[in-house]
């Protein structure tokens, strides 16, 4: 961090080891392209405008010429959601994974019209604590549902109608790193979903085909929405908690030991 005229600004590094650069040529639909590369970066910001410069990337390299490029602000059209509001919690705003329920997401779309979520984006969960989500060793039913209902009241039309949301969305489980863990739930949202835009809200329910024996204390979890092309990533965290108690035999600390202890 570091104290400008302007303003106190931040400093992130990224240091990529040797033989794990970035490519500049990748392959798409098996012809050779420019790769393209999206970093999501997670803030709080105070009053900013559009068009306001956010970010600056300096990008240097040890054994060659030197560059510089600017990362200006993201585009009027990048995809936002106003909040995820997880459903069914207890007055601590938790909720329990061993309670058995689907987990419910009600998703609210951003106030400006040019940021709405559309039919065919995409939706990660990234469930924390990342290493409890490990599958037990056998287990062949690794899979998730979901489902969508629609934002209540009329859609303005014209001709007004009810609101749009499938019901069914398309889900798929796998892993952040690629291991035995599960920990990332994406969903591509209805094909007739109406625009989250506005205030409009949708609720998502999801039903995995497992539950993690390992517990854990109330956390968030995080939460990336991109347009249908899976571009113009956005990241937040959800609003309330999830908790789990451990399966019986899956935890081993104790705070009192008794009897004698050498």
């Amino acid at each position: 961090r570091y104290l400008n005229t302007a303003a106190i600004l931040r400093e992130v590094f990224v240091k990529f080891g040797k033989g794990a650069g970035l490519k500049h040529i990748c392959q798409s639909g098996g012809s050779p392209v420019k790769c393209e590369y999206q970093i999501v970066v997670n803030a709080r910001l105070g009053s900013i405008q559009l068009g306001d410069r956010l970010v600056d990337i300096d990008t240097s390299c040890a054994t060659c010429a030197s560059s510089l490029g600017v990362w200006t602000a993201a585009g009027a059209s990048e995809p936002q959601l106003e909040s995820i509001e997880v459903l069914d919690v207890s007055s601590d705003k938790v909720f329990d994974w061993q309670s058995g329920a689907d987990l419910q997401l009600r998703l609210r779309g951003s106030p400006e019209a040019t940021k709405a979520v559309v039919a065919g984006a995409k939706l990660r969960l990234y469930l924390w604590p990342l290493t409890a989500w490990e599958v037990a060793a056998g287990s062949t039913d690794l899979s998730c549902n979901a489902t969508c209902t629609a934002h209540s009241g009329e859609f303005a039309g014209p001709p007004a109608r009810p609101f749009r949301c499938g019901p069914d969305a398309l889900c798929d489980l796998s892993s952040v790193a690629g291991s035995s863990h599960r920990n990332l739930v994406t969903a591509v949202l209805p094909e007739d979903m109406d625009p989250l835009v506005a205030g409009t809200t949708h609720t998502l329910s999801f039903s995995l085909s497992f539950s993690p024996e390992a517990g854990w204390f109330p956390t968030r979890f995080g939460v990336q929405v991109t347009d249908p092309s899976d571009s113009k990533p956005v990241h937040t965290i959800t609003s309330q908690f999830t908790a789990k108690q451990p399966d019986a035999g899956a935890s081993f600390a104790r705070l009192v030991v008794t009897g004698r202890t050498g």
